[in-house]
């Protein structure tokens, strides 16, 4: 990507799916690095629970169940639970535009 982006390339870097273990602090470094590599947008986009999916994730996770507590809130939020996907969603935006980056949702 840096040897498109040196040559004049516009580039593009789609972080997608956004895994609901990742922490705020590693979407925004995901940002910083894509831009590193010379990326001049971002494409971000959550998980999303098609058939089968939900299951895969929780064999994954099964051996740490803290993590799957977390993966669990994230995925089905209560009622005022702060949305994990909302927030990443803003630091993207935010990471980006402060490193005169475009940002698209998938």
């Amino acid at each position: 990507m840096r040897l498109l982006s040196d040559a004049g390339v516009r580039t593009y870097a789609f972080l997608g799916p956004i895994y609901p273990t990742a922490t705020i602090n590693e979407v925004r470094e995901m940002v910083r690095r894509v831009n590193t590599a010379g990326a001049s947008s971002v494409l971000v986009d959550r998980l999303n629970l098609k058939r089968g999916v939900w299951l895969s994730v929780t064999r994954a996770l099964s051996p740490d169940p803290a993590l799957m507590g977390v993966a669990r809130r994230r995925m089905f939020p209560r009622p005022g639970d702060p949305d994990f996907y909302q927030r990443a969603l803003v630091v993207v935006q935010e990471e980006a535009e402060a490193l005169g980056m475009d940002v698209g949702h998938a």
